[in-house]
């Protein structure tokens, strides 16, 4: 809602922050008249909880540790790293440490039952253990566990403390050596797996090899060096038969290194040396058949290479044709032993080929193989390494108390709860108290209503100068704010919650202030009940004679009208014109005279009729009159409609210029809601000691009928009520110690605050001058200074 926004009677709403300041002083508001017990009580309850908070806690003595948690160990392997979560991992092995398996293992200790029985300390429990020892992780560093130890006596808690690191380091190697040797347990069960399989493929190639492969694998190797060889013999002899028949006729002394047989053999027993050399590489020596076959034929070879070097020296060239004969017989042979080997060799690639799925296995099962007995010598290593990770700082026994401190602060909070609960109760005091005590509870109760003004507690006998100026001051205030907010306001109801609210004295107050400032006012009781208006100023009007003799029945209308027509032109009573005419003899006249003289009118009889001006009565003051009660009765109350009531209200406003209603209280009356809802404004008194609750469902119902409620008016305050309102006086320092005259018939019709208006009003309502025909001013209330 904007700050501009106005509510029913007019007024701006608060902002949040003057929301917020009401609140402050509602709460302040349940300390006023109360500060002085809501000090004793925070002064004693806090006194007594601060003597129990020091005396509450006994010395103890905290000895201090730490457990570091290595980021990277040394290893066989390499640096192990942090884990990723090795934050979550420190703050595990805290709770590890705060646990009951540490607490029970100290317990069981040697070296705490020793000190035990070194220091009477009593027995614990594991849990009262737990209860003085603490772990918390990010000590010094994010990787360092801080562990604390608390108890009565030091050397009992530098042994507590000592003998839950310890603990913990049992219990952590224990957890490593668990975990890794489970882990090595399982990879050496998947080894086992591996072996097994391993074990029946080479059963399943060794049986489709008839013999174990890496022997399969030899004799097919030799088989095919043996083809190799075959090949290259077969090559020589023939390279040989070919030269063979190109040299025949030739010079039998050629050069011996030229002829093309010897260049041959000694090339095939080259390959062979080398084969030879191949084998022995692989590690088979001369003892093994290949080898010995290849030897063989070198030896074969040799005597052959002899041979032809012999012929060639001795020029034997007759032997060519019969050699040459040879020579095809042998490459024949040769040729025939080349198919059968290539035929074995053939047959033993086949079932060679036929294990290769087996083979295929086992190559896959040899690599898994490798890799978990590399990940077996890692995880030992690395279950060594982790044992290394826990880094345990032992503490000393502590020389001083740690908790020093702590019953001073102990007394600091109970003296603040002790305090803050004596004035909790002041405050539940504050809001059980329901009455209206100060000025404040009307501004913060009703704070959507406009404050008026705050009236002062006087005396019965106003005799300090001080009191009545200041008195006179709050109502001359209050009827300027009514004029200044209502310029176009000429009737107000004045009402309250309850009776003795003061409204009375109110009404005839503003009514002396109004008339004081040049208006014709009009006191109107509508009381019919209380009556209080017409009481205090004791106004009585007789029935005029006219409506006597109406009422008598014993002149008709036309003869009372030509009567009263004849009285006015000779300037005689009616009485005097009806007795001249003849009408009513003198004693009639009498007789009707003292029954109208015995017969008050009012309220009630001019809104059944009667002219206003016939019952209104003249109060003693210049341009002060009042319509009182008259003769009615409460249950007259009954003959009030809003309809009547509206023209007695017109009536006022067309003599008058200025109409004040005296109402009964707002709940119990009928004519106070009639009232406040036919007048141009109201406004309501409070008295000091009125219900907060009642107030509040007044003002409810005054703006429920409608009625234009101008502000709230405090009655009865105390002088600090006084004292911080803007709306008292204070009286100047050189009118101090000075007294009021005051004229007791004046004070007993007016009361205390009508005469304190009276006494320090304009002059012309203190000596009466610019009265009205046939009123006479009171006896003046003359202050002296």
């Amino acid at each position: 809602m904007s700050a501009d926004t106005q509510n029913t009677d007019g007024f701006e709403t608060q902002t949040a922050e003057e929301e917020a300041k009401r609140r402050r002083e509602q709460v302040l508001a349940l300390f006023r008249g109360r500060l002085h017990w809501a000090v004793i009580l925070a002064l004693v309850l806090g006194s007594a909880a601060a003597v129990a908070g020091y005396f509450s806690k006994k010395p103890s003595y905290q000895a201090e540790g730490s457990i570091k948690i290595l980021v990277e160990v040394a290893t066989g392997v390499g640096n192990v790293d942090a884990p990723p979560m090795f934050k979550s991992y420190v703050k595990e092995q805290a709770s590890l440490i705060d646990s009951y398996d540490v607490a029970e293992r100290v317990l069981q200790s040697d070296a705490w039952k020793a000190a035990s029985q070194q220091t009477g300390a009593e027995a614990i429990s594991a849990g009262e253990f737990l209860s003085l020892l603490s772990a918390s992780a990010g000590g010094s560093s994010e990787y360092t566990i801080v562990v604390t130890f608390t108890h009565p006596n030091s050397f009992m808690a530098a042994t507590g403390l000592n003998e839950a690191l310890r603990a913990y380091r049992e219990l952590y190697r224990r957890d490593v050596a668990v975990r890794y040797d489970g882990q090595q347990r399982e990879i050496r069960n998947e080894l086992l797996g591996v072996d097994t399989e391993l074990k029946n493929l080479r059963d399943k190639i060794q049986a489709n090899l008839e013999v174990e492969e890496p022997t399969f694998r030899n004799r097919l190797i030799a088989q095919n060096d043996k083809l190799v060889n075959l090949d290259q013999a077969l090559r020589a002899i023939r390279a040989e038969m070919n030269f063979g028949g190109a040299v025949a006729g030739e010079d039998p002394t050629v050069n011996e290194m030229q002829d093309a047989r010897l260049v041959g053999v000694d090339e095939q027993i080259a390959a062979i040396e080398r084969q030879i050399e191949t084998l022995n590489n692989k590690g088979f020596d001369s003892g093994h058949r290949s080898v010995r076959d290849l030897e063989a034929s070198i030896a074969t070879l040799r005597g052959g290479r002899n041979e032809i070097l012999q012929r060639i020296r001795e020029g034997d060239t007759n032997m060519i044709g019969t050699e040459m004969a040879g020579m095809q017989r042998m490459a024949a042979t040769i040729e025939r032993e080349m198919e059968q080997t290539s035929a074995l060799v053939t047959a033993m690639d086949a079932k060679l080929a036929a294990t290769a799925p087996f083979r295929a296995d086992v190559e896959k099962l040899q690599r898994i193989q490798s890799d978990l007995e590399i990940k077996e010598r890692e995880t030992r290593l690395k279950g060594a390494a982790e044992n290394s990770r826990i880094v345990a700082n032992f503490g000393v026994e502590p020389t001083q108390p740690s908790n020093a401190g702590a019953r001073l602060q102990l007394a600091v909070l109970g003296f603040m709860g002790g305090a803050g609960m004596g004035l909790a109760l002041i405050v539940l005091v504050g809001l059980l108290d329901s009455r209206l005590r100060h000025s404040a509870d009307v501004k913060n109760g009703l704070y959507k209503t406009r404050m008026l003004g705050v009236l002062p507690s006087l005396p019965d006998s106003l005799t300090d100068p001080e009191q009545a100026e200041r008195a006179a001051h709050a109502v001359n205030h209050i009827r300027t704010l009514l004029q200044i907010n209502g310029p176009s306001d000429r009737v107000f109801s004045i009402t309250g919650p309850a009776a003795g609210s003061g409204k009375s004295s109110l009404t005839v107050a503003m009514g002396l202030s109004f008339a004081a400032s040049g208006n014709r006012v009009l006191l109107i009781d509508g009381d019919i009940v209380g009556a209080g208006l017409t009481r205090r100023l004791g106004a009585v009007v007789a029935k005029p004679f006219a409506e006597a003799v109406r009422e008598s029945g014993r002149v008709s209308a036309a003869d009372l009208d030509e009567a009263e027509a004849m009285a006015m032109h000779k300037n005689v009573s009616l009485a005097d014109a009806l007795v001249e005419t003849g009408r009513l003899s003198r004693e009639e006249a009498a007789s009707i005279a003292g029954r109208a003289e015995d017969s008050a009118v009012g309220v009630v009889d001019v809104c059944e009729g009667l002219r206003l001006e016939d019952c209104v009565a003249p109060s003693g003051i210049p341009r002060l009159h009042v319509l009182p009660v008259g003769n009615a009765r409460p249950e007259d109350a009954g003959l009030l409609s809003p309809k009547t009531l509206r023209k007695l209200l017109s009536a006022a406003r067309e003599q008058y210029d200025i109409a004040l209603i005296d109402t009964g209280p707002v709940l119990g009356s009928l004519e106070a809601s009639m009232a406040a809802a036919e007048a141009d404004a109201t406004v309501l008194i409070v008295s000091r000691g009125d219900s907060r609750k009642i107030a509040e469902r007044s003002l409810a119902h005054l703006r429920e009928v409608g009625a234009s409620v101008r502000g709230v008016v405090f009655n009865h305050a105390l002088d600090d009520d006084l004292a911080d309102s803007s709306y008292g006086s204070m009286v100047a320092q050189d009118r101090r110690g000075g007294s009021v005259q005051v004229d007791p018939a004046v004070a007993a019709r007016f009361g205390p605050l009508g005469s304190a208006v009276a006494s320090f009003g304009p002059a012309a309502a203190m000596t009466g001058e610019a009265g009205g025909a046939g009123e006479a001013g009171p006896a003046p209330l003359r202050g002296v200074a």
